[in-house]
């Protein structure tokens, strides 16, 4: 599996570094882009390169344009709440026409790019590397049109200077004959163009795993990262009893060779197995171990995990104190992470443990921080959820002036 990833990121580097072209597309199917990320994600921590990654689907461009302008901006203001805490000064006011819906989507897009570029300090060893890959294409038609006039450029003056497109397309489409034939057009006809064909399927996967940890040539670590993979196959499939015999293995390895990222992973998914097989009190002793090599190593993604895991089966098994501990951790990660999902979670369950804890203002205090974060970052749907916690709380404590300032804002709500 690694040589797969590896012929990836390879490719990927090898786009970001060379100078005439600005689009790679990346053909693969939708149940591949987890690990397309993932791949993505190691290229960004490796490299001096400004990288911003948008999985938000897409099904038509004005919407989609919303979209990320939303995501963009909620990262930003993340960022900036981090930099002011840090003493140091926030980016400015993203230009009004990125917000803007009556502009045209393509232009949003392109704006974006031209600010997050002049964020760069040094364009000449670093680039802005953009990464369009949507979970999910609804309308592969408009979605090419949408790609196709994004990379159109004057090339007496191009607007794209030390910048990389990656975009995902979907995989193995059949055209019907009534599209439009210039919506249909091949990426590959687009200038400035590269197209990769993309095979994460489960069997090249699967035997690529096999494969390499049955290679004697390669090093043991990295056998040992094809089994790691394995046992995570495993453990999604619930196969719990070859996923445990595997991370054990593993376990020894890493703790051995004080490999901690990797230990780090093998800990947290045998805390995993033992949580999805009703062993609790191992579950959290092996989460709660797993923190160290996470912590030692950096590994704050990985440290988020542990964190959230931890959290999750204290909640589940009702120890409100431990889950408002390992929650309120979390949502500190999130932050630094620039993890906005994760943070307003965090945020809702924080509220949900101070009030089964009999302690309604602290709730009310961390229901109300979620409603000012999603309203700013325009998370409705969560916003939502928050708003009739806060509409309970308040109904049970007779204040009907705040019961009636959330319906109101529940009514402005889709």
């Amino acid at each position: 599996m690694q040589r797969l990833f590896r012929a990836i990121e390879t490719r990927l580097r090898e786009f970001i570094e060379q100078r005439d072209d600005f689009l790679l597309v990346l053909r693969c199917p939708d149940e591949q882009c987890a690990y397309v990320a993932k791949i993505l994600q190691g290229v960004d921590e490796s490299t001096e390169h400004a990288f911003w990654t948008f999985g938000d689907e897409f099904h038509e461009a004005t919407a989609y344009a919303d979209t990320i302008a939303k995501t963009f901006y909620q990262r930003v203001e993340l960022l900036n709440a981090k930099l002011v805490e840090d003493g140091e000064s926030p980016w400015p006011p993203l230009p009004p026409r990125l917000l803007d819906r009556q502009t045209h989507p393509v232009e949003r897009i392109r704006i974006l790019f031209l600010y997050a570029r002049k964020r760069i300090d040094d364009l000449e060893t670093s680039r802005l590397v953009v990464a369009l890959t949507p979970l999910h294409i609804g309308d592969l038609f408009a979605w090419r049109a949408f790609l196709r006039e994004l990379v159109q450029y004057d090339p007496a003056s191009p607007w794209c200077h030390h910048m990389r497109l990656i975009a995902r397309e979907s995989a193995g489409i059949d055209f019907a004959a009534s599209y439009d034939a210039q919506a249909m057009t091949d990426p590959a006809q687009y200038p400035s163009t590269q197209v990769h064909d993309v095979d994460l399927s489960v069997a090249a996967l699967q035997a690529s795993l096999k494969e390499e940890t049955a290679d004697r040539n390669l090093p043991l670590a990295e056998r040992a990262n094809a089994l790691l993979m394995d046992a995570m196959v495993d453990y999604g499939h619930r196969r719990y009893v070859p996923a445990m015999e595997k991370y054990r293995l593993l376990q020894t390895f890493f703790g051995t060779l004080r490999l901690d990222p990797m230990l780090a992973l093998t800990l947290n998914g045998i805390g995993e197995v033992l949580a999805a097989t009703g062993f609790r009190n191992e579950a959290v002793q092996h989460f709660e171990m797993a923190m160290t090599p996470a912590i030692e190593s950096k590994s704050y993604a990985v440290l988020l995990n542990i964190t959230l895991n931890l959290a999750n089966l204290y909640l589940t098994h009702e120890w409100w104190s431990k889950a408002l501990e390992y929650y309120t951790s979390a949502e500190k990660l999130a932050t630094t992470l620039l993890n906005v999902h994760i943070k307003l979670l965090c945020l809702e369950n924080i509220g949900f443990c101070h009030q089964r804890m009999g302690d309604p203002g602290a709730a009310q205090k961390a229901w109300q921080d979620g409603v000012t974060l999603a309203r700013g970052t325009e998370e409705d749907a969560t916003r939502k959820r928050l708003l009739l916690h806060l509409r309970e709380l308040y109904q049970s404590h007779y204040m009907a002036d705040r019961v009636h300032a959330v319906e109101h804002e529940l009514r402005g709500l889709p």
